[in-house]
């Protein structure tokens, strides 16, 4: 058997594999050769012995010489066996050990591809933080400065506070956020499932959400029944609403309208959170729920946070046996879809 250069592993522990070998490329099995073994000794003592019993009889001594020949190639037929069988036995250890080596490597390149990704990921999740979050900071940073001149007076004051307000939160969900990232990334923990009202946490929700959505004179509302259980985990659900509103609000302008709704059905509760929001393009869309986090445009005001939320949403809605899905259009708004599993009596 030949093996050219740059084969991949997996053909070639294919090709050393006996159920791939052809029938007659086996070695001969030693055991069938070893019952000739009786006939190449007594031939060996005939061979020996026939000159001395017929010393003067050429015809005899023919037979004997063809005797001695006889048991000659036998016994060197007995050897190539022997050594057919030893070749035998360090073909399959070879073989073995060539499969082993190659799961081995197939493992270890595995991990490598997933260290690279990882390593990808919190690259690109440094460089958004280095650029997403300094410039809010820089803009506190000089109001504050303004504040301790006393440069502004009381008027001036009170139009740049809802500014401070809305900075400060976008900053504080996107911390909440990188810091929920973290610890996923460190723990690998899954969530813990059960029963939950689903419109009584999107009241909270929205209750949080209320003082942001009057500063941009936002309509936001709670559609849907009022009962009925999602099996999800609480703080899953939580921070996916949190997140989907946040950034319905950010991309909302002023006067615009944002909505939760809620419709079970038969196999999974549905959770709509709509907004008369930007929209985005088809591009835009494609890049929402990447690898890596993205860096996000501005909102209506100029908000600003990592494109970090929504990924964990994305991931979140999977590891609770959901769904997340989005349809958008420019200036048209954003619709998302979460998919939730019916709680099961």
């Amino acid at each position: 058997m030949q093996f050219e250069r740059n084969r991949p592993m997996t053909a070639i522990t294919t090709e050393l594999d006996p159920r791939y070998l052809p029938r007659d490329a086996a070695p001969t099995n030693w055991s069938a050769g070893s019952r000739w073994a009786p006939l190449a000794i007594a031939g060996l003592a005939c061979a020996a012995i026939m000159p001395l019993l017929f010393e003067g009889n050429p015809l005899l001594n023919l037979l004997g010489l063809c005797c001695l020949l006889l048991t000659g190639a036998l016994s060197i037929s007995l050897y190539i066996l022997k050594r057919q069988h030893e070749a035998l036995i360090g073909f399959k250890q070879m073989q073995r050990q060539l499969a082993q080596l190659h799961l081995k490597a197939r493992d270890l390149e595995n991990e490598l591809t997933l260290l690279r990704q990882d390593d990808s990921t919190k690259s690109g999740l440094l460089c958004i933080l280095a650029h997403d979050l300094r410039s809010p900071f820089a803009g506190l940073k000089n109001m504050l400065w303004l504040m301790e001149q006393k440069l502004l007076d009381s008027e001036e004051l009170q139009s740049i506070l809802p500014d401070m307000r809305s900075q400060v939160d976008s900053l504080y969900a996107s911390l909440d956020n990188l810091l929920i990232w973290s610890r996923q990334q460190a723990s690998g923990q899954s969530p813990i499932l059960g029963p939950v009202p689903v419109a009584s946490l999107a009241r909270e929700v929205i209750g949080m959400y209320q003082p942001a959505a009057q500063l941009k004179q936002l309509s936001l509302s709670l559609e849907g029944p009022t009962t009925g259980q999602a099996l999800v985990d609480p703080d899953a659900l939580r921070l996916i609403l949190r997140n989907l509103l946040d950034n319905a609000i950010k991309f909302t302008p002023k006067g615009g309208k944002v909505s939760i709704q809620i419709q079970p059905g038969p196999d999974a509760l549905q959770v709509w959170v709509e907004d008369s929001g930007m929209g985005m393009s088809q591009e835009q869309l494609s890049l929402l729920f990447g690898a890596e986090p993205t860096q996000v445009r501005r909102g209506t005001s100029g908000e600003k946070g990592l494109g970090l939320g929504l990924q964990l949403c994305h991931r979140y809605a999977a590891s609770c046996g959901g769904e997340l899905l989005v349809s958008s259009q420019p200036d048209h708004g954003t619709r998302f879809e979460l998919r939730l599993p019916l709680r099961q009596d």
